[in-house]
Order: structure tokens, then C-alpha cells, then sequence
């Protein structure tokens, strides 16, 4: 309705939208260069990106540790930020990788601040997110049974500076070498998960995560193995030509989530439809 306004009676659209932000009570309305940005609740609390990277950039220089800024990109609402260290992995016949972490932030409400871990794969430039390993923070202010309560900026300066701790604790988690080796050690595991029916396997994550005849295409191209590890691998390979950045999370987070599923979860969830011949043959032996 919305957008059917916008096309045929942009008067009819602002008198809409003007009769609702009069009943919405009060709202904040970001701008930039004298355009509405977004409008959002006025208990919308803005995290800025500036803030976050200094944060992250800050860890970096109190653990001495040398650092490479992969990507900055956005796409119409989200801000998205990846580091990965200087320090290469072998897991295997000279696979490197780096660690690394991946910040995703909107600062006019179109998702969460959120800082996950994530391995980038040299040879390929294959990126996969561990959305399981950070931490994300909702934007939206604290609430009680009474109403919303107008906190002190000292009270919303704690807080923010309480979130900032947080996430250069990840930071710092996401390069201690502990916990970085444990990440390998389990993408390992994924190498020795093998399929012996790749193509069907690729067809269950299709029918699943609902993608296109024409991306399963691509990933069924792009399959270099037998194993879950390849499975996985072809799916961050398809990433990269997403046409949009959103799409591109997605897929990382969706490889990164196979790298490091047990055998036995993968296995189970992405499980082989049978052939039409395997079914007559069932069948068939059910008859005997």
C-alpha cells in the first residue's frame, strides 16, 4: 500500500504517513544532508559505527597484535566491517587461513550490532562467519512494568561503555590462539565427514534453506570434493558473486554453520533425498 502511494499519490502517501507519526507519541527521525534517513522510536538507542571500530582497533593495539582490515562495505541499511589478523593457519596440505572477526551494525534500525568470529581461507578468499562464537546487542533501550524510564546520560553512558568492553572482549577472544585453534581443529573434522552423494546432499540444503535453481546450479559447479568440508566451501565460493552484501552474510553464515556442524547433525539435516530408483527398489523389497 505503501509503495503503491509512493507511486501514484505521493500527496495521499504524506498525509498517510503524517496521521500515523501524530498517534506514534514521540520518535526519532535520522537524517542525512536534509533527508529522512529513518524514523524510530525515540527509545531507539543509536550504537555508531565510528565508536565500534575504534573499539575493535583499540583491542588490536592492547594485545600488539598486527591486524588487516579485509572489507568495508554497506548495503541500504547495514554496516558491515571485517579484521583478520596478520597470522596464517595450515589445517592440512598448506589449506591457510586467517582468523578474523566480522561487525555488522545499522545505525538507523535495520538490524542489530553483532560481532561474530569468522576464518578466511587464502587460497580462494572464501569467508565463513561463526555466528554461534559472538555476541549481538539489540538496539532497542530497557523497558520496565511501569513504562519506559528516561535514564540519566550518565546511566546511558555506563552502558554504552559496558557494550564497548564487551566487544573488545570478543575481539580479543576471537585472536587468542586457543581459541582460534579450536575453530581449526573442528573445520578438520569436516574433511573426514565424506558424501557419496554430494549432488543429493546439495539438494536437501535447496530444498531447505529455500535457495534458486540457479544458485544450486552455481554450487554444484563449484564442488571440488566429497566431503562436508567441500559442501561448505562451495557455498562461501557462491558468497562471493552475491549481488548484495545481506546475501553475502547469509551464505558465509550458512558455510560457516556446515564447517563446523558435528558429522553425525550434518548428516541428519541435510540428509540424501532417495533416488526414484532407490524408492522402486524399497519397495520392492517390502513386496518380497
Amino acid at each position: 500500500y505503501y509503495n503503491r502511494m509512493l507511486k501514484y499519490d505521493k500527496n495521499l502517501l504524506a498525509n498517510n504517513v503524517n496521521r500515523w507519526m501524530s498517534e506514534g507519541g514521540n520518535l526519532m527521525v535520522r537524517t542525512e544532508g536534509g533527508t529522512a534517513r529513518a524514523i524510530l522510536s525515540s527509545r531507539y538507542k543509536i550504537i555508531q559505527n565510528r565508536l565500534v571500530l575504534l573499539t575493535v582497533i583499540d583491542a588490536f593495539e592492547t594485545m600488539h597484535r598486527p591486524y588487516i582490515v579485509r572489507s568495508l562495505t554497506e548495503s541500504d541499511t547495514t554496516f558491515y566491517a571485517k579484521f583478520v589478523g596478520s597470522e596464517t593457519y595450515d589445517i592440512g596440505n598448506g589449506d591457510l587461513y586467517r582468523g578474523g572477526i566480522v561487525i555488522r551494525n545499522s545505525e538507523i534500525g535495520g538490524s542489530r550490532l553483532q560481532v561474530d568470529m569468522f576464518v578466511s581461507r587464502l587460497s580462494c578468499g572464501n569467508d565463513a562467519i561463526f555466528g554461534d562464537e559472538g555476541i549481538s546487542k539489540i538496539h532497542i533501550g530497557r523497558k520496565l512494568e511501569t513504562g519506559v524510564v528516561d535514564f540519566q546520560s550518565d546511566t546511558i553512558e555506563a552502558d554504552n561503555i559496558a557494550m564497548m568492553k564487551t566487544i573488545r572482549d570478543i575481539t580479543m577472544t576471537a585472536f587468542d590462539p586457543a581459541s582460534i585453534q579450536h575453530i581449526y581443529d573442528t573445520i578438520k573434522l569436516a574433511k573426514d565427514n565424506v558424501q557419496d552423494q554430494t549432488s543429493q546432499v546439495v539438494r536437501a540444503i535447496q530444498s531447505q534453506h529455500k535457495f534458486s535453481d540457479e544458485l544450486t546450479d552455481r554450487l554444484l559447479a563449484a564442488i571440488q570434493g566429497h566431503s562436508q568440508y567441500d559442501v561448505a566451501q562451495s557455498i562461501t565460493f557462491n558468497a562471493q558473486g552475491a549481488t548484495n552484501e545481506d546475501d553475502r552474510i547469509k551464505l558465509e553464515e550458512l558455510g560457516g554453520a556446515i564447517l563446523v556442524m558435528p558429522a553425525n547433525k550434518f548428516n541428519n539435516v541435510y540428509k540424501p533425498a532417495k533416488t526414484s530408483s532407490e524408492e522402486e527398489m524399497g519397495s520392492f523389497v517390502r513386496d518380497i
